[in-house]
C-alpha cells in the first residue's frame, strides 16, 4: 500500500525541478544600470591614459554606488509592496512564516561521534541515528513472556462491522476536573513530580499494547488491524543520499493517527495502579505528573518514594524506562523554612526545583507564576519584533492584517491555561506587563507613536484588555465545563456538549437528507422553530394526502436559541413517527439544523438523540430541507404554530445554550472595559471621538497613520511636539494653541474642509464620532493634516 502511494504520488505530485531562479523585483531600469556599470569598469580597465584612467575610475565608483542605492531601494520598495498587498487570509501562507521561524540552515548530518569513534560514511551515521532512535526489544522475563503469549491468543469477542464506503470517506475529510488537592490554601505540604520516559512512543511494548486491547473487548478484526499494523514495520533515514533501514520491534507507528491512542491504552495501566493515599497520577501522552500531599512533611515524603518506587517496578515489568535523572520535583509549601527532602527512584536521588514546565505551563512553588509570565512575554516579544519588520507607519502590513494576527497569534499565547493562573491578575503589577504587551501590538495595528496609552491605543484598534480577556476566557472554560463561576450563570442548567462515547458508531449512516428519496413515505412533517419577544418554541405539523393528521408545540426556555428550537421539532416528530410506527418525510427550512443531524462529528446532544432515534426506529425516516416562506402549505402552518408555542405557559425544554453563557460573559466584559474606559486619566483625546465602548464598535474601520494622530492627540501638532521637547512652541498658525480638538473645530486654516463636511453631517460642534459621520470625519482629518507643521 505504501509503494502504491508514492508511486501514485510521483506521477501526480512530481517534485519542483531546479532551475533559474527569477529575481521579480530586477526591473529593466537596474538591467540599464547594471550594464552602465560594466562599460565604465571596462574602459577603465582597457584605458592606457593616466588621466583618462582615472577619470574612468571616479565614472564608474560613481555609477557603481547609484547602482548600489538603486539596488537596495528597489529590493526595499518591492518587499514593502509584497507586505501591503498581504490580507488575513494570505499572511498566514508566507509573512507569519517568516516571522515565527528564524532563517532555514543547513543542518545535514554527515557524520557524528560514536562510543567507537566517529562515522565514517553517511550511511553508517544513518545506520547509528536508527539504532540509537529505534532501539531493539529487549528479552522478555518470564512475566513478560506470558504477555506475550496472551497477546498471541485469538479473541473471543466478535468482529465489528465492516467499514463502509461513506465512514472512510468522512475519515479522508477529517484528515485536515481540577484533581490536585488544594495545598496552599489548606497549608498542606504538597510534593509535584514530573516523570520523564525515556524513548516514550518509541520504546511502546506492542505485546502489551494487544492485551490491553483485549482487555477492553475490542473486536477482534480490529485487533487483528493492529496485530498487521506492527508487523514487518521499517524504519528508513537517508543521509547524503544514502540510506538505511532498520526492522523494528516495538515503538508506536511513527506519524501515525493512531499513535497517541495506541499509547495512552498502554500508558492507561500505568494510572490504574493503587498507589498509596494522597497520591494522585495524571499523565497526557507521555507526560506523566505525579501530585502528592500531606500536613507532615514526613509522611508526604515517604508516601512519594513509595509510590515512585510502585511506579519504577511498573515500568520495568513493562518495558518503559523512567529515566530518574530527567525526572524532577518540587515541594509546594506556604511555610519559608524547610527542610531538605529526599526523593529518589530506583536508587537515584531525583533533582528538587523551585519551578517545572508541565504542558507548557511553568508551575512554582509558590504560585507566583512570575516564571510563566515571563515566558508568555517573552515569545510574544520575540514574534512582535519579527511582524515590525514587515510593517511601518506608512508601508507594510495592513491594520486589519496586524490585528488579525494579534487576536489569532498572539492572543492565545498570552491567554494560555489562563484557567489556572488568572487568580494573579488581582496584582497590578502583573496586569501591567501583560498590558504593556498588549499595548506594543495595538499600537502598531493603528500606526501610532510610541507615546500613545495603552488604554488609547485599544480602544482604537478596538481589542479587549488582556486583563478582561483573561478573566472572560477563564470564565469559558468554566462555563463549557458545566461548572460556571459567575453568580447568574451558576443558577442555570445548560445543554453542554456530549461526550464523544454518546456518538453513534462510525459505520452506522448518519446521512438522512435524501433529496430524492424513491421509498414511499407515510407522512409528510413539516417542523419550525420561531423565537419572539425573547421566547423561543417550536411546532410539528403532520400531513397524509394533505390533510393534517397531528400537531405538536413545544415551548422551550426563553434563553434558548432558534437552533435548539429546530432540533427539537425535528426530535419530537422523528420520536412520534416511531410511536406510530410511520415512515415518514420530515421538511425542515434549517439547513444549519440538518448538517448538525447529518454530521458525523456533531457533539449537540439534540442532534445526537436524532440520528440514534432514526438509526434504532425500524422504520424509514429521512429530512429534506424546504424554503421558508414561499408559499408552501405546511412550511407556514408550522412556522404558525412555532410563533404560537412562544407564547404557551408551560416549558418542556429547560436547557440553555452555551452561546447563551458566551454572550452574557461578553457583556461583562465590555461592562467592565468600558467603565474603565469612562474612569481613566489617559487617553482623554480619543474619548472625546468614542466616549463609550459601545460607541467605538459602531464605527466600523482601523485607523491609519493620519487618522491616529487626530484621535489620540499624539501627531505634529504643536502642542505635542512642545511637550515633547521637540519645538519650541506650541501655537498654531492661526496664534492659537495647536491641538486636534483645535484643528478640527476651530483653526481658520481647516475653515473650507470643516465646511464641506458641516455641510453633510450638520454643526460640527464636538469630535463624538458614529456610524452615520465618522467616515466623512476621517477624510476630513485627511485634509487637515496638510497644514500640521513637519517634525
Amino acid at each position: 500500500m505504501t509503494n502504491t502511494v508514492i508511486t501514485i504520488c510521483k506521477r501526480t505530485l512530481p517534485p519542483n525541478k531546479p532551475g533559474k531562479r527569477v529575481i521579480y523585483w530586477y526591473n529593466e531600469e537596474l538591467k540599464l544600470k547594471h550594464q552602465q556599470c560594466k562599460r565604465l569598469r571596462r574602459k577603465w580597465k582597457r584605458s592606457n591614459n593616466q588621466f583618462l584612467k582615472e577619470a574612468y575610475l571616479n565614472h564608474y565608483i560613481a555609477c557603481l554606488k547609484e547602482y548600489k542605492n538603486q539596488l537596495i531601494m528597489t529590493k526595499r520598495n518591492s518587499i514593502r509592496q509584497f507586505f501591503s498587498v498581504q490580507d488575513s487570509s494570505s499572511v498566514w501562507k508566507q509573512v507569519y512564516k517568516w516571522c515565527k521561524t528564524p532563517k532555514n540552515l543547513n543542518q545535514s548530518l554527515k557524520t557524528i561521534k560514536t562510543d567507537n569513534g566517529w562515522t565514517n560514511t553517511p550511511i553508517e551515521t544513518a545506520s547509528h541515528l536508527l539504532n540509537k532512535f529505534f532501539p531493539d526489544d529487549p528479552p522478555d522475563n518470564h512475566d513478560q513472556s506470558l504477555i506475550s503469549t496472551s497477546a498471541q491468543y485469538p479473541q473471543s469477542t466478535s468482529n465489528d462491522v465492516p467499514f463502509t464506503t461513506e465512514e472512510v470517506y468522512d475519515a479522508i475529510l477529517t484528515e485536515n476536573d481540577n484533581k490536585s488537592p488544594e495545598i496552599l490554601t489548606n497549608n498542606k505540604y504538597g510534593l509535584f513530580v514530573s516523570l520523564d520516559v525515556a524513548g516514550a512512543f518509541d520504546s511502546a511494548w506492542w505485546s502489551l499494547i494487544i492485551l490491553s486491547l483485549i482487555d477492553l473487548n475490542i473486536p477482534k478484526n480490529i485487533i487483528n488491524i493492529f496485530r498487521s499494523y506492527f508487523s514487518n514495520r521499517k524504519a528508513k533515514l537517508t543521509i547524503c543520499g544514502e540510506s538505511a533501514e532498520k526492522l523494528l520491534s516495538r515503538g508506536c507507528p511513527q506519524g501515525a493517527k493512531c499513535s497517541p491512542l495506541l499509547w495512552n491504552i498502554l500508558y492507561d495501566n500505568l494510572l490504574k495502579l493503587h498507589l498509596p493515599t494522597g497520591c494522585y497520577l495524571q499523565a497526557f501522552a507521555d507526560d506523566a505528573f505525579l501530585v502528592v500531599s500531606h500536613e507532615n512533611l514526613n509522611i508526604c515524603e515517604d508516601r512519594t518514594n513509595k509510590a515512585l518506587e510502585k511506579i519504577a517496578k511498573w515500568g520495568e515489568n513493562n518495558k518503559i524506562e523512567f529515566n530518574p535523572r530527567k525526572t524532577q520535583a518540587m515541594l509546594i509549601t506556604k511555610k519559608r523554612k524547610t527542610r531538605e527532602i529526599d526523593i529518589q527512584m530506583k536508587g537515584t536521588k531525583i533533582e528538587i526545583v523551585k519551578h517545572m514546565k508541565y504542558l507548557g505551563v511553568i508551575i512554582e512553588n509558590k504560585n507566583k507564576w512570575n516564571q510563566h509570565l515571563d515566558l508568555i512575554a517573552n515569545k510574544s516579544r520575540r514574534l512582535y519584533h519579527q511582524i515590525l519588520r514587515t510593517t511601518g507607519k506608512e508601508w507594510g502590513l495592513s491594520s486589519d492584517v496586524l490585528r488579525t494576527i494579534y487576536i489569532s497569534a498572539i492572543e492565545p499565547i498570552l491567554t494560555y491555561s489562563c484557567s489556572s493562573w488568572n487568580s494573579i491578575l488581582d496584582l497590578k503589577t502583573k496586569r501591567a506587563k501583560l498590558l504593556s504587551i498588549q499595548r506594543s501590538f495595538a499600537i502598531s495595528i493603528i500606526k501610532g507613536y510610541k507615546s500613545i496609552s495603552a488604554e488609547a491605543a485599544l480602544v482604537l484598534a478596538n481589542i479587549e484588555p488582556i486583563d478582561l480577556k483573561i478573566r472572560y476566557c477563564s470564565s469559558r472554560y468554566l462555563l463549557k465545563k458545566g461548572i460556571p463561576d459567575n453568580e447568574h450563570l451558576s443558577q442555570i442548567t445548560f445543554q453542554l456538549r456530549a461526550p464523544l462515547s454518546y456518538r453513534p458508531h462510525p459505520a452506522l449512516t448518519t446521512n438522512f437528507s435524501v433529496t430524492n428519496c424513491r421509498r414511499p413515505h407515510q407522512i409528510n412533517i413539516f417542523t419550525d422553530g420561531s423565537k419572539l419577544e425573547e421566547q423561543t418554541g417550536c411546532a410539528f405539523v403532520a400531513l397524509r394526502n394533505d390533510l393534517v393528521i397531528h400537531i405538536d408545540k413545544k415551548r422551550l426556555a426563553n434563553e434558548c436559541s432558534v437552533f435548539q428550537a429546530e432540533l427539537l421539532a425535528i426530535l419530537s416528530a422523528t420520536e412520534w413517527c416511531i410511536d406510530k410506527n410511520f415512515d415518514a418525510r420530515i421538511h425542515c427550512d434549517s439547513q444549519a439544523a440538518i448538517k448538525a443531524v447529518c454530521s458525523r462529528n456533531t457533539s449537540d446532544a439534540l442532534a445526537l438523540n436524532i440520528q440514534k432515534s432514526i438509526q434504532t426506529a425500524g422504520i424509514h425516516i429521512c429530512i429534506i430541507w424546504v424554503k421558508a416562506h414561499v408559499g408552501n402549505a405546511g412550511n407556514e402552518m408550522a412556522d404558525q404554530l412555532a410563533k404560537e408555542a412562544t407564547k404557551g405557559e408551560s416549558i418542556y425544554y429547560h436547557l440553555d445554550p452555551i452561546s447563551y453563557g458566551l454572550r452574557f460573559l461578553k457583556l461583562i466584559m465590555t461592562k467592565d472595559w468600558n467603565i474603565a474606559w469612562k474612569t481613566a486619566i489617559k487617553g482623554r483625546t480619543t474619548a472625546a471621538f468614542f466616549p463609550s465602548i459601545e460607541d467605538r464598535r459602531n464605527c466600523h474601520f482601523l485607523p491609519n497613520y493620519v487618522q491616529t494622530q487626530f484621535l489620540t492627540g499624539h501627531g505634529r501638532f504643536a502642542a505635542y511636539l512642545e511637550r515633547r521637547k521637540i519645538h519650541s512652541s506650541d501655537r498654531c498658525i492661526c496664534g492659537e494653541r495647536q491641538t486636534a480638538e483645535h484643528v478640527l473645530l476651530q483653526c481658520p486654516a481647516t475653515f473650507n474642509s470643516r465646511a464641506l463636511v458641516e455641510a453633510r453631517i450638520g454643526s460640527l460642534k464636538s469630535l463624538e464620532m458614529n456610524k452615520k459621520n465618522f467616515q466623512y470625519l476621517l477624510e476630513y482629518m485627511t485634509d487637515a493634516y496638510k497644514i500640521l507643521p513637519p517634525h
